[in-house]
């Protein structure tokens, strides 16, 4: 009796442990540098927008019929950049799936990530009911680390056309 209880006890010890260091890790390898990257063009991109609603000395960099489409631009990119989740970005736990896979354990899905994924699902169908959503050319989806990649060469791009030397690194 007394192993027994040592034995499960020495189970969810170990199990605790083994969780807290791959939270640990996932933590440390990519939500940080994810979170960190995806904060940052956050920020640029609206202080860029700011900048161009509210300063009248921008006309000096870049002509005025050009001043319209280019505070579009940083519009949709803050919009864009606004929709990123670093769940999706890091993907899914592909090693902690397998593993519950080789063990006849259900795949769970924390309640908060379900919920937000259930949330982000809805919101994707409303934009479908409306005229501003943009039809993909593509029938197979850029994964959401090259979409971030992609905002990223464009915001750069936005801020080289108006000499702004702000790094994204």
């Amino acid at each position: 009796m007394y192993f027994q209880a040592g034995y499960r006890e020495g189970i969810t010890a170990g199990q605790q442990a083994t969780a807290q260091a791959g939270f640990d890790e996932g933590y440390n390898t990519k939500g940080v540098p994810l979170g960190r990257e995806t904060g940052l063009l956050r920020g640029v991109a609206a202080s860029l927008l700011a900048y161009l609603g509210t300063n009248a000395s921008i006309d000096r960099l870049i002509a005025p019929q050009d001043h319209e489409s280019i505070t579009q631009q940083a519009r949709d990119l803050v919009r864009k950049l606004g929709k990123f989740r670093i769940a999706d970005l890091a993907g899914p736990d592909l090693e902690a799936e397998q593993h519950a896979k080789e063990h006849g354990e259900d795949v769970v899905v924390p309640q908060q990530i379900q919920v937000q994924r259930d949330m982000d699902s809805l919101q994707d169908s409303l934009e479908g009911l409306t005229n501003q959503r943009k039809i993909q050319t593509s029938a197979v989806p850029t994964p959401p680390y090259e979409e971030l990649q992609a905002c990223k060469q464009e915001l750069k791009g936005l801020l080289e056309r108006l000499n702004l030397n702000i790094s994204l690194d």
